[in-house]
């Protein structure tokens, strides 16, 4: 997903109308003046906003007999927050290199032939100074205090006072009077160092869960009464899997023939299983969203199950 896409995206749920019409169009397919007088507003507002996700690929739209029915695209809200904002930045480059004169511009006028002229009052700039010091020191060797002291008076008079706020601030480690630097400089911002150890076990959590790769892919219901299925895709199909039971469970099912027969016939007469799913690709820029659409349409073509045959919509006729 492009920057583009997350704005567009983000831009149509800002707005209070449309999250009760996305908020409505989850629970079934609706058509326009259906869901006017539902939400109690106009039908061409009702359109307006339709849309506007229609055009952020929200919902979708097919014509049955003399109306228009609205859906949304089960795919798109499969995705998470992390999926919305997770886009390459094409600005990273930019941002990076105004960070880079930011620092560049504070170390010019705070240090003079190599030797720091004062400590900045302000707290960032202090601690680009900070950084700037340390770099005297060497990855992967330890330091005694005096040792310290003597490489920090090289470029400033008052060691006690730098060498103390490195430690405070994690620039510097420090036990037993031994100094070394941390393994990484990302360790050694403030924020983080405060919160080492409770961040630390936060990222093997957020790593374990990374790479537990949630299989996008097709799955299919079968009612083994009448032989009729009903297909769907989404980017993680196991959890579709169990979302559609616990939705024909608690009677909340948006297709209503499906659920009807449910009642009627219970659980037993249904079976759930995964047609395909889609391994993970190397390709950290693979559209897995575009994926499962066209595996969808696949499947779709290939069972037909419409009418008779199933519980899903016929493809709109051209």
């Amino acid at each position: 997903m492009d920057l583009q896409q997350s704005i567009n995206i983000l831009k149509a749920l800002a707005d209070p109308s449309r999250l009760k019409i996305v908020n409505a169009l989850l629970e079934r397919p609706q058509y326009v003046e259906e869901l006017a007088q539902r939400l109690d507003l106009a039908v061409s507002t009702t359109s307006h906003h339709l849309k506007k996700l229609e055009a952020a690929g929200l919902a979708g739209k097919e014509k049955e007999q003399y109306y228009v029915v609205y859906f949304v695209r089960e795919e798109v809200f499969d995705l998470s927050l992390r999926h919305l904002v997770g886009f390459r930045n094409p600005e990273a480059g930019v941002q990076d290199q105004r960070l880079q004169d930011y620092r560049k511009k504070i170390i010019a006028a705070f240090f003079e032939g190599g030797r720091l002229k004062r400590l900045p009052a302000q707290y960032k700039k202090r601690l680009v100074v900070l950084e700037e010091l340390a770099k005297r020191f060497k990855p992967g060797v330890t330091y005694s205090e005096p040792e310290i002291n003597a490489l920090i008076q090289n470029a400033y008079e008052d060691h006690c006072t730098v060498r103390r706020e490195m430690a405070d601030n994690g620039i510097l480690e420090r036990e037993d009077g031994v100094y070394w630097l941390p393994d990484s400089r990302e360790a050694a911002s403030p924020g983080i160092r405060k919160r080492k150890k409770k961040m630390d076990k936060r990222k093997a959590l957020k790593r374990e869960y990374m790479e537990a790769f949630r299989a996008p892919g097709i799955c299919k219901i079968t009612n083994t009464a009448n032989g009729k299925v009903f297909l769907a895709g989404s980017l993680n199909v196991e959890a579709l899997v169990r979302r559609h039971q616990s939705e024909l469970k608690l009677g909340s099912h948006r297709n209503e023939e499906l659920l009807k027969d449910y009642k009627e016939l219970g659980a037993e007469a249904f079976t759930f299983e995964i047609l395909e799913s889609i391994e993970q690709s190397k390709d950290a820029g693979f559209d897995y969203a575009k994926e499962v659409e066209v595996l969808l349409d696949l499947w779709l073509e290939k069972l037909q199950p419409y009418g008779d045959k199933g519980y899903n919509r016929p493809p709109k006729t051209r």
